[in-house]
């Protein structure tokens, strides 16, 4: 019986499709305070930093996103193909409408995001595929999403705050006939101008990619040494089982 578990477990190795894993990580780190009383209890607390970073780690994955990554990846596309068509096989008059939530979720369970906060907010992703490429992909991806969420939304917030200004400048009257003069819009906008570029270098800096996603050569399963060593064992206890059994039947008999 051990050599038929070795030969169901080579069986198995040689049919097993390989999965590959690449691991990415990215650091942030927080601003420094140097007049902690000249700013806000919650701009202090670390456990807001800790809740932003979780609130980031949650909306990092979300189903427009997938699709986008399904869509530019021709490797997805035929694995999304070949999803639909069982599906139309088990449902002969039409495809369930949610056949890519579906397809989305499976693709979500192949990243894992660690995400650890304190002094600085640490994300490490690990994804898991088939395909090589895919894998390094979805990672380089996912750094791509993080750090659009992290610098390019802030950049977005203070490029709509500047035009509204610029434009109820260009609307206001002068000093004398205005609640809200002109110059003090453009005071507003100047001084609102530098923080944004000062905050844009501070969040590009604080933003670090500790470890690029490596293009993964050797698959993480199947591991045939260990599959092999468990079908043998299994094999062995499997035979002397059915031994006492019929031993024990013989007996009775």
């Amino acid at each position: 019986m051990g050599l038929v578990g070795a030969v169901i477990s080579a069986v198995y190795c040689f049919q097993a499709k390989p999965v590959y894993e690449t691991v990415a990580s990215v650091v942030i780190y927080r601003n420094r305070v140097e007049n902690p009383n000249s700013v806000s209890e919650e701009a202090k607390n670390r456990w807001v930093w800790v809740r932003d970073g979780l609130t980031i780690t949650e909306g990092l994955l979300p189903d427009d996103y997938l699709e986008e990554v399904v869509s530019k990846l021709p490797e997805l596309q035929k694995r999304y193909d070949r999803y639909k068509t069982r599906l139309l096989t088990r449902h002969t008059l039409e495809t369930p409408d949610d056949e890519m939530p579906v397809f989305l979720q499976r693709i979500r369970q192949q990243i894992k995001i660690d995400y650890t906060g304190g002094d600085s907010n640490t994300f490490v992703f690990t994804v898991k595929d088939r395909s090589q490429p895919v894998a390094r992909y979805l990672a380089e991806s996912i750094i791509a999403r993080l750090k659009a969420v992290w610098i390019d939304e802030l950049r977005n917030a203070y490029t709509e705050a500047l035009a509204l200004i610029a434009t109820d400048a260009a609307k206001a009257g002068p000093e004398s006939s205005s609640m809200v003069s002109r110059s003090y819009l453009r005071n507003t906008y100047n001084g609102l101008l530098v923080q944004s570029r000062l905050n844009q270098a501070t969040a590009e800096k604080n933003f670090q990619i500790v470890r690029r996603p490596s293009y993964p050569v050797a698959p993480i399963w199947p591991k045939p040494m260990l599959i092999l060593l468990v079908g043998t064992v299994s094999g062995l206890v499997l035979g002397l089982f059915l031994s006492y059994l019929r031993s024990s039947v013989y007996l009775r008999a």
